[in-house]
């Protein structure tokens, strides 16, 4: 009786190693995406545009079925006219934060850059002209889904990088004007990256928002 008792608590041991080892298989890719999603979220709110908005994810926010796929590059940004204490321009539009909507059409950009802190001693921001926030969205809507007998609500948005990318302009703006009063006055660093067309090349991934819209379009 001894033996056999010991034998089934062998058995029961190497079951529950079994089972043990059976779940962190199956765990440990989950257990990886949480991290990298962690790693990701991390990396994005540690990215800042001048004056401190952190960058954000920008993407579709009603999951509903849809008729039209909609695919662009990468997300845009709220653009503030910079003025120095005697309202003479700095930078007619520089990117200080993350558009607030995907393909975004330039509405309430006043009441965004209002909310961001400027020191006095470096001038304060006024919203840039009005074609300077949300063109893409506004001719999206007007030059390409109104003409083909679409609406916004009946299209899937998407950008290869969901978060916004620093580009030529922006940074000759940034290193001319912004980098060089950051430490005299407290600034923080922008840190937003410059877009680098690899990146596209590496994102074989992105393939699956098409994917999950052209499987919605099976199940109607």
């Amino acid at each position: 009786m001894g033996i056999l008792k010991e034998e089934r608590s062998l058995i029961l041991q190497q079951g529950f190693k079994l089972r043990v080892k059976l779940n962190l298989i199956h765990i440990f890719p989950y257990l990886l995406l949480r991290g990298y999603s962690s790693f990701k979220k991390m990396y994005q709110e540690n990215n800042i545009f001048p004056f401190g908005q952190p960058l954000r994810q920008v993407k579709q926010k009603s999951r509903t079925n849809k008729d039209v796929f909609v695919l662009g590059v990468y997300a845009s940004a709220v653009h503030a006219r910079w003025v120095d204490a005697r309202g003479k321009q700095i930078v007619a539009a520089l990117a200080v934060a993350s558009e607030p909507e995907i393909f975004w059409r330039g509405d309430g950009a006043e009441k965004i850059i209002s909310e961001i802190h400027v020191p006095a001693e470096v001038g304060r921001l006024e919203p840039a002209a009005a074609h300077l926030n949300g063109p893409s969205g506004n001719v999206l809507d007007q030059k390409y889904l109104e003409p083909l007998g679409f609406k916004r609500e009946q299209s899937w948005l998407c950008d290869l990088l969901p978060e916004s990318r620093v580009n030529e302009k922006q940074r000759a703006a940034i290193d001319k004007y912004y980098k060089p009063i950051v430490k005299k006055y407290d600034l923080p660093e922008s840190t937003v990256p410059d877009f680098d067309i690899s990146e596209l090349d590496s994102l074989k991934g992105r393939k699956k928002y098409y994917v999950s819209w052209k499987n919605q379009k099976r199940t109607r």
